[in-house]
Formats: structure tokens, C-alpha cells, sequence
């Protein structure tokens, strides 16, 4: 299971009371249960904030640290890491998933696996193309050990050969991990891709 929709809005150039207030505005309207709604933030100190508080009148408040939220409405992500993203799908299984972020190029893979709406805009992400969700299922599907094993030559056999694919085509680390999130992969574990993306020069030659 996974949510049933997929939604964001960009609050880099308008703030991020902004782009909560899309978000929240379009879950009222479209989501179900609303008063079962969540709200998942990034740190305790945004508890305070005058943006969310009508969202967060049913205190059905969670963190990656502390209780998580009960489900059953829509889930609106306040600036999510990839370890809330990973609870907020979660979190939203079955129902709307949204995301108000001040930073897209965190969560932009996310929005592209998912072909999240643009609330804003009303346009859908198109997604990638179909070599490079081959690329990034192979990766995913590689990801043994949190990707720890790069110096044995099966393993670098498996990460390399998709990392080049998307590499070559530009696509950065953070598209990467937030799309192999949405693919099943744990935070913890595509937090240590970092290790392995990095261009052929600069990668350690298999010793098994």
C-alpha cells in the first residue's frame, strides 16, 4: 500500500507558511477523514508556529524521534528529511500524502517517483524517463548493507553501472535518495549512498 495521492508546494521564492497554506488548502478539499488529519514537522521547536496551527488543532502531531501520529487522514510533511518522508509514507497509506518545503532539491525525487501535483501550479511531475527509473530500480534493488559493500567486486558490479547511467544523465544525490525512498528503501540506508556516488576516479578499487 501507499498513499493514494501525492501532493507538494514550493515555498522557496514565497516562504513556507506559503506553501503550507497550498497544501492544507487543497488536503481540506480533497482528502478524506480530515479529522484524523496528521501533521509530521521536523523538530519539536516547530510545534509553535502560527502557519500550522489550524492543520494541527487535533494535535495529531508526530516526529521521526517521538510518538508518530495516528493514521487515518491526510499527512501533511513540514519540511521533511528524508526520515520523515520515509514516516509520512508511511504514515499516509491509503490516504493523501502532501509536502510544504521551502527546498524541492531534498524531496525532488520523491516528487518525481511519486509524479506528485504541483498545487500551486496544478501540474503533475512528469517523472523520469523509462532508462532512468530502470537505473534507479536496478540501484534500489542493489542496495544490500546500506550500500556498504562497494569494495567487493559482485556489489560494485550491481551500484556502479546505474549510478553511471545516472550520472551521466545529471541527476544528483538528493534526487536519488528520496526517489529510492518512495521505491521501499529505509532513510538509514540511502543516507550512506553518498559514499558511492561519486564519479569512477574517486571510487575504491574491489579488493574481493
Amino acid at each position: 500500500m501507499a498513499p493514494i495521492d501525492n501532493v507538494w508546494a514550493d515555498g522557496s521564492e514565497r516562504g513556507l507558511a506559503f506553501a503550507f497554506e497550498a497544501v492544507e488548502t487543497y488536503l481540506h478539499k480533497h482528502g478524506n477523514n480530515w479529522g484524523q488529519r496528521a501533521l509530521l514537522i521536523p523538530h519539536g521547536s516547530v510545534r509553535g508556529e502560527a502557519y500550522h496551527q489550524n492543520y494541527s488543532a487535533n494535535k495529531n502531531i508526530g516526529l521521526v524521534r517521538g510518538k508518530h501520529p495516528e493514521r487515518g487522514g491526510p499527512v501533511l510533511a513540514v519540511h521533511p528529511p528524508l526520515k520523515l518522508l520515509n514516516l509520512g509514507l508511511q504514515v499516509a497509506d491509503g490516504q493523501h500524502l502532501g509536502v510544504a518545503t521551502p527546498n524541492m532539491r531534498e524531496v525532488i525525487g520523491w516528487a518525481a517517483a511519486t509524479k506528485a501535483l504541483d498545487v500551486v501550479t496544478g501540474e503533475r511531475h512528469p517523472g523520469v524517463p523509462d532508462d532512468i527509473a530502470d537505473a534507479l530500480q536496478d540501484l534500489h534493488d542493489a542496495g544490500y548493507n546500506g550500500y556498504a559493500r562497494q569494495r567487493e567486486r559482485y556489489f560494485a558490479a550491481l551500484y556502479y553501472p546505474p549510478i553511471d547511467i545516472l550520472m551521466d544523465a545529471g541527476y544528483d544525490v538528493d534526487f536519488v535518495k528520496s526517489y529510492l525512498v518512495v521505491l521501499g528503501k529505509s532513510a538509514d540506508s540511502v543516507e550512506n549512498i553518498d559514499r558511492l556516488y561519486v564519479p569512477p576516479a574517486e571510487r575504491p578499487r574491489p579488493t574481493r
